[in-house]
């Protein structure tokens, strides 16, 4: 299955199977490694592994691989000028999430090492080490793209932080690694006015967004829902999609002015079939027969 064969990706180019077993790697299994994919497809695999080792319970192996991620999108290529060179090893931690950086690595002048930012350690305050030419090239042509995907790692780690408070004395510190990156998600296109990839940021954004208010809305109430939906940049605020799923929230409320609301929002579609379908059905949820015929 494909969680079978994420579980099995190598969380470096160096490490066995048996070596990744810790990280909740193959078990046995014959590895997969991340040979000849692209950027976007090393990006995507080692973030949707850091996920599934995060449902796993697997919070060690689910930060070390984001500390890999992170130090991949530094990495265009090898030989590059704007390759992570002369770098004996890269600090990759598996532990705590509490302590990071995780837009940028860094460097010590003289040390010959590079630590992968937001990485973290492990339970004894150690890092486990693997050399940088081991990490996965998987640097992104744009900057904005580098910026949404450290802040969809962020999102991943706060999450773990979120589940590993759970039954204690409830404190926010994992909102700490949310709200950060939805500050730099917010002011990446004042420093990137030029670049051509700045629709990621929204999108990435809203992800975040959609995400907290699923979680502190867990019985689904649809008035949360609504403030979350309209909190969303306007270019995805516009998507056809959104405005139907929020004329539906509007409709589930029972009164009068959520339900001229949400009549309001289905107009605003246009007179398209679909945008037609969309108001019939929803008049017909409502027991609205007689309208829904009139569309």
């Amino acid at each position: 299955s494909v969680f079978d064969v994420l579980k099995r990706i190598p969380v470096t180019s160096s490490l066995s199977v048996s070596e990744d077993q810790n990280s909740g790697g193959g078990g046995g299994a014959a590895a997969v490694p991340l040979v000849a994919a692209t950027p976007q497809q090393v990006r995507t695999a080692l973030f949707n592994r850091a996920l599934q080792l995060a449902k796993m319970g697997n919070s060690n192996g689910c930060l070390e691989t984001l500390g890999v991620l992170r130090a991949s999108l530094l990495i265009s290529s090898r030989g590059d000028g704007n390759c992570i060179s002369g770098a004996a090893s890269v600090s990759i931690g598996g532990g705590t999430a509490s302590k990071k950086n995780s837009a940028k690595s860094k460097k010590k002048k003289g040390s010959g090492s590079t630590t992968a930012g937001g990485a973290g350690e492990d339970a004894s305050g150690k890092g486990s080490s693997v050399k940088s030419d081991d990490v996965p090239t998987a640097k992104p042509s744009s900057e904005m793209e580098v910026i949404a995907w450290n802040a969809r790692a962020d999102w991943l780690e706060s999450e773990l932080l979120r589940l590993s408070s759970q039954g204690s004395k409830p404190e926010k510190k994992h909102m700490d690694l949310v709200n950060r990156a939805i500050k730099t998600l917010d002011e990446a296109p004042k420093s990137h006015a030029s670049d051509d990839a700045s629709g990621v940021l929204p999108y990435t954004k809203s992800q975040i967004l959609l995400h907290c208010a699923t979680v502190d809305n867990p019985q689904s109430k649809p008035q949360p829902l609504i403030n979350a939906l309209e909190s969303l940049p306007s270019e995805i605020l516009s998507f056809p999609g959104i405005i139907v799923t929020l004329a539906t929230l509007y409709g589930s409320c029972n009164d009068n002015s959520s339900t001229t609301k949400a009549e309001e929002l289905f107009a605003s579609l246009g007179d398209d079939i679909s945008a037609k379908l969309a108001l019939a059905e929803f008049r017909l949820a409502k027991g609205r027969y007689d309208d829904a015929v009139k569309v």
